[in-house]
This record gives structure tokens, C-alpha cells and sequence, in this order.
């Protein structure tokens, strides 16, 4: 026997049969034979056969069939464009390759040595050099990768409105030649953290290897279930297979996932092979997902906010103070173009790049919610609102308010101020304001597509109308103050009508502001401005504790002087910085000409002292800031 080390296979796939490549470079898909031969004293019939390599027609069998001489015999075979093939069968998978050896001695005459020297030896070495394929044909054990998409940007507030009709394609292109089961998840979470899954499994359509080219599969989501449609290429229109398969017991259709009203969808995809065929370098499968729109729907009175804010970029320092100081009326310009059903358009504006769709019990909840998963409320906080300033006076309140003003004259009566409450802090927090600069009805359309009212959509002359509406000096200032400022249109929908919706169908709002401004002052220099925001009131410090003082400044304030004043503590306080008139006031200085970095560390002093307030004064001018309300340091 002639040993030989077995060539075995990956055990993570198993492969039946091959066609190697051609034209390849050299030392590729090469077996060769070298340095065959025998010093025996006689003839030995020698034979050796690659069975797995089936040449094509015209070419030899990788086999040696030879007698043995001492002149070594050498040979290469160049297997490209041969078959590879198990002997025991298309269905047997090829662990090890089989090679036939034998070595026979025929009848012969010869002369044997008896003095014990060695009688000969024989020799063979066997090169198999890289091996590149054509195509293999092969079961993969292991399944693709799954992928993971987010459809986002689905509004909020869309919870009266129900799907009586949806659709989701799926388009999937196929040139691998194997059986593939696609598996999907489409999962829905909405605001309120529930969620509903849709699941798809489904067979693509397989490339037929006679006559190879891309197949199609459609995988249709409706009130059905799943539809998959398959297609022998690309381009044809009429499937060669169809089926329906229902949902599953604790599934949904795709109609009742989007009438789940999800925040977003996650479509969760992987994809493997149940099968054999053969596989081909450079091919794979792939596709698109898309809506198919109409939709048809059954629309409730509803109130939503898209999920997209337009920020207003803070106004330049002396813009600010021209528009303020010189400003006769602001007109806001709204253009809507209403293609879908009538309701009412409210034009919000926000330091808050959040919006509640109301301010009722539930959707202070839920906006709490929100809040609390972007970081900006804890756990056991709740939201209530405020819209009477004399609430908010930390005379004789306990609501800080300097997060979102950084003086109490700035705060405007009738505006919705959102404010948390944290138990056992003693002081509630303003959160944010929410301003209507304007409401406006929306035009109704007036001419549908195959459609009449009271069914809307597709719209052919939708509603188009242009409002203008006066903005209060108050609405201005707060519009035009330091720091984010967020505009979002809320609609509110009347419903109680069946709907179908398309891509084109849309309410489309353009607003622009437009200051009326007197000649008076518009050529003045603006004056520098000193803003303090910390600490700026209600604020208690630690005594003998390293605090930042914060300021903001506009214009050239290149140095800053810092000082505190408090009443004599002997004395009454009155009212507002009002002492009796026999009071005497205490200043301290923490710095009296520093560097303006808009910041400084302040250690307190080592003892209780009560209302102070703090002052930063520009060293070059008269400009200052005092703090909007008194803090203490215990």
C-alpha cells in the first residue's frame, strides 16, 4: 500500500459537485505527479486514479497507468473546466477525495541479491495545488446574517385613524441557485412602548441553472396575510407561483400593525438556504421595500405633530435689539396647500425640540415618558402646567423658573409653561413653554380623483389658502430671545370619514415672519448685554463649596467685575429687594476685574447667609446683570 494523507473537507458545508474555472493563472487547479519511479529488481505495473475529476470531452482522466523504471516520471494535469464528482453518487456529499492506487507485479523473470544489501525502494510525490470553482453545488449548514431596518419619522398622535386597507411589497432578486427561505419580522412599538409583529416566511424564487438570470419573488403584506409571487426573471409581469399564507395565532396583518399606530417599525430580515444547487461566485439576493399607496383608511377627529421640528437659529445680538427696540408689528405669513381632509392647523413654537399633542392628564404622561427616555426627566417626576405668572413668583411660589427665563419680567400670562414635579426636592422646575403663534383653518379640497366627498383623497385641486395673522411685541421677544427656539405645525383633523391616502396626498405649510420695524433707532449702535444664569434664584448653596458662576454675554465685554449684596440679617425684609428703611445693604466682592470667559469659580463663604443676589458688571460701562431672584448658601 502507498499511504497518502486524506484531503477532507469543511464540516460547515456539504459540497456534492463542482465545475472548476477556467483560464486560471498557473499553480492553480494543477495536480501533479513527480518523482515516480521504483529501484526494484523487476517490473511493477503501476496505477493511480483521481476518480472525483471527470474530464470534459477531449481530455484525459487525471490517472497514472505506467510501469516503474529507476528513471523518475513526472507529470502535471490541468483540471479547469473538469467536473468534480463523488464516485458514490450526486446525492452522497464528498467528505475526502477518492483516489484508486495499486501496484501489481506481473509474471516475470528476475535476479534477486541474496547478501542482504536493501532490494530496491519506490517513490511518488503527489502536488495538489489552490482549487478554483466554476460553481460548487453544496448544502451551507450556516444561515446569512440577519439585517435590521428602522422605518422611522411615522408622526405622532396618529391613533385615530385606522387601516381598513394597506399594503407592503417586498421585492426581493435572486441569482444564487439554491432554494432560499426568506424570514422576516416586522415589528411595531408605539408611543406607549407595546408592540405587534408581523412575520413573513417565505420561499424565493429559485434561478433555473440551465438557463441562469436574475428570478423576482413579491411578497405582498395585507389584510390577507402574506402573498409571495414568484417570477422566473426580472422583467416578466405574470408570476409563475402564488400563494397566501394567513398570519399566524399571535401575529398581525399588516393592516392591523399600522393601525397599532407604531412610533417606528423595525424590520428584522435573515435569510437561508433549504436545499441544494450550485453555488456561483459573485451572486447573491437582494431587494427593496416600498408602500403601496393608496391607502385606505378610516380617519377619527385626530391631533398630530410630525416628527420633524424646524429650529429657529438664535438672532444675532444687535439684530435682536433693532427688531426689539424699533419693532412696530411682526406679521406671520402661513401657506397651505391641503390635499388631504379638513381640520385646523396651529402654528407652535417651543424651546423644547418636544411637543405634547395636548396638555390632559394622559398626554402629560406620555410626553412625560418621552421626556424621561431622552434623559431629561427621572423616574418618579411628574409634568403639570402653569399658565398664570403670579403662580410662578418666587416671592411667594417654589417653582424655579430660570431654566427657561432668566428673569421673572420675561415671563408672559396665558402662555403654557410646562413644569415638573420632584418629590422631596421642596422646588418644582419650569420645563419648557409651548407658544400658539397662530391658528388657521384648513381648506378643504375641492376636487378628488374618482372620488367624491364626504371620501377623500388623491385629490386633484387641493385646498389652498394664505393667512395672515398679527404677532404680539410679548410672542416677539419670547421668539426672538437667546437660546433654542422650535416651530412645528399641530393639525387637528375632523375625521369621520373614509380616506385614501397616496404619496401625493399631503398638507403642505410654508410660514414666513415679517418685522414692520420704525426707521427710529435703527442706525444706533445696540448696547452690550450681561446675562447671568447661575446661580440666578431659588438656587441653595453649600457654605465654603467651589460653585461656577455663569454669565452669557453680546457685544465686546472684554472684563467683568463679580459682586453679591445681601440685607443686613438683623433687619426686616419688606417685599421684593425692599428693606426697612433703616436697613443698611451689604455688597462683596468675589472678583473686581477679571478676564470675560463668560464663567468663574466661586468659593461661598463660610457662613449662612440668606436672599443674596448676584451682580456681573462690565468694567469698561455701566451694563450689568443682578440675578433674577435672591439664593442662599446654608
Amino acid at each position: 500500500p502507498t499511504p497518502l494523507d486524506p484531503i477532507s473537507f469543511p464540516s460547515d458545508i456539504e459540497i456534492f459537485s463542482g465545475v472548476f474555472k477556467t483560464e486560471t493563472q498557473p499553480n492553480v487547479n494543477e495536480i501533479s505527479i513527480s518523482n515516480l519511479k521504483s529501484t526494484f529488481p523487476f517490473d511493477i505495473n503501476y496505477y493511480m486514479n483521481f476518480r472525483n475529476f471527470m474530464p470534459p470531452e477531449g481530455s484525459d482522466s487525471v490517472k497514472i497507468d505506467r510501469v516503474l523504471t529507476s528513471t523518475a516520471y513526472s507529470e502535471t494535469f490541468e483540471i479547469d473546466e473538469y467536473t468534480f464528482a463523488n464516485p458514490a453518487g450526486e446525492d452522497s456529499a464528498l467528505t475526502e477525495m477518492t483516489v484508486d492506487i495499486s501496484a501489481v507485479l506481473q509474471a516475470q523473470q528476475t535476479l534477486i541479491p541474496l547478501d542482504g544489501s536493501e532490494l530496491g525502494r519506490m517513490s511518488i510525490d503527489v502536488d495538489i495545488s489552490d482549487l478554483y470553482f466554476e460553481s460548487l453545488e453544496a448544502t451551507i449548514i450556516e444561515e446569512f446574517p440577519p439585517s435590521e431596518q428602522n422605518i422611522e419619522g411615522i408622526p405622532q398622535g396618529f391613533d385615530g385613524m385606522a387601516f381598513t386597507n394597506a399594503m407592503v411589497e417586498f421585492e426581493m432578486w435572486n441569482t444564487i441557485a439554491l432554494p432560499i427561505i426568506l424570514d422576516l419580522d416586522l415589528v411595531g412599538i408605539n408611543s406607549l412602548g407595546d408592540s405587534a409583529v408581523v412575520g413573513v416566511l417565505a420561499s424565493i424564487s429559485e434561478v433555473n441553472t440551465d438557463n441562469p438570470d436574475t428570478t423576482k419573488t413579491i411578497i405582498r403584506l395585507s389584510k390577507l396575510g402574506t402573498t409571495t409571487l414568484k417570477y422566473a426573471t426580472l422583467m416578466d409581469t405574470q408570476p409563475i407561483d402564488s400563494v397566501t399564507v394567513p398570519p399566524l395565532a399571535g401575529e398581525s396583518t399588516i393592516v392591523e400593525l399600522l393601525s397599532f399606530n407604531p412610533a417606528f417599525i423595525n424590520v428584522e430580515s435573515a435569510a437561508r438556504i433549504d436545499g441544494r444547487g450550485a453555488i456561483i461566485p459573485g451572486a447573491g439576493i437582494g431587494g427593496v421595500y416600498r408602500m403601496v399607496a393608496p391607502f385606505e383608511v378610516r380617519m377619527d377627529p385626530m391631533t398630530f405633530i410630525p416628527v420633524t421640528k424646524t429650529p429657529i437659529d438664535e438672532i444675532e445680538y444687535s439684530t435682536r435689539n433693532r427688531i426689539r427696540n424699533t419693532l412696530a408689528h411682526a406679521e406671520l405669513t402661513t401657506h397651505v396647500i391641503n390635499s388631504i381632509v379638513d381640520g385646523e392647523l396651529s402654528i407652535l413654537h417651543s424651546n423644547s425640540i418636544f411637543f405634547p399633542l395636548d396638555t390632559t392628564t394622559e398626554m402629560l404622561a406620555i410626553y412625560r415618558d418621552t421626556l424621561i427616555d431622552h434623559g431629561d426627566l427621572i423616574a418618579g417626576e411628574d409634568l403639570y402646567v402653569i399658565t398664570n405668572c403670579e403662580a410662578m413668583n418666587l416671592d411667594s411660589g417654589n417653582v424655579y423658573i430660570f431654566n427657561v427665563m432668566d428673569d421673572f419680567s420675561k415671563c408672559i400670562d396665558g402662555l403654557v409653561y410646562l413644569v415638573k414635579n420632584s418629590p422631596g426636592s421642596g422646588m418644582d422646575t419650569v420645563v419648557s413653554y409651548i407658544d400658539t403663534l397662530t391658528t388657521i383653518i384648513l381648506p378643504k379640497p375641492t376636487r378628488f380623483y374618482g372620488t367624491a366627498p364626504p371620501v377623500y383623497g388623491s385629490a386633484s385641486t387641493p385646498g389652498d389658502t394664505t393667512h395672515t395673522s398679527i404677532i404680539s411685541a410679548e410672542n416677539i421677544r419670547l421668539l426672538t430671545d437667546y437660546g433654542d427656539h422650535f416651530v412645528v405645525p399641530r393639525f387637528q383633523l375632523n375625521g369621520d370619514t373614509l380616506a385614501f391616502l397616496s404619496t401625493s396626498d399631503n398638507i403642505d405649510v410654508t410660514s414666513t415672519i415679517t418685522f414692520r420695524i420704525s426707521s427710529t433707532g435703527m442706525l444706533e449702535e445696540s448696547t452690550d448685554e450681561i446675562v447671568i444664569t447661575y446661580p440666578n434664584g431659588g438656587e441653595t448653596l453649600n457654605k465654603n463649596t467651589q460653585y461656577p458662576i455663569r454669565w452669557k454675554t453680546f457685544g465686546t465685554i472684554s472684563n467683568i467685575g463679580i459682586d453679591y449684596f445681601y440685607p443686613d440679617t438683623s433687619l426686616q425684609l419688606i417685599g421684593d429687594g425692599i428693606f426697612d428703611t433703616v436697613a443698611t445693604i451689604s455688597t462683596m466682592t468675589i472678583s473686581s476685574d477679571t478676564a470675560n470667559v463668560d464663567s468663574f469659580l466661586w468659593t461661598t463663604p463660610d457662613t449662612v447667609l440668606y436672599n443674596i443676589r448676584l451682580r456681573v458688571t462690565d468694567m469698561n460701562s455701566t451694563v450689568s446683570d443682578t440675578s433674577g431672584w435672591f439664593f442662599k448658601i446654608e
